[in-house]
């Protein structure tokens, strides 16, 4: 699984006790392109680069994520 650093800034709820819009918006630092190739492939992605992801890998992302593909359009009326 890919792991992200984040900086969370710590802001003062509003008067509802609810966050800002701004408090909710997040930096992420990214650094896979800062990894060597195996650390990122073995430790992170837990995937082969020569033949991808195994079958049980393939399905437990599907159930735990759902299927790679868009929700259906809205229609305008």
């Amino acid at each position: 699984m890919v792991t992200s650093k984040k900086k969370v800034s710590k802001k003062k709820k509003n008067k509802g006790g609810e966050h800002d819009l701004d408090d909710l918006k997040q930096e992420l630092e990214l650094d896979e392109h800062k990894v060597p190739f195996e650390e990122l492939y073995q430790e992170r992605l837990q995937a082969n680069p020569d033949t991808g992801l195994t079958a049980a890998e393939a399905q437990r992302r599907i159930e735990r994520d759902g299927p790679n593909a868009f929700d259906p359009a809205k229609e305008n009326t």
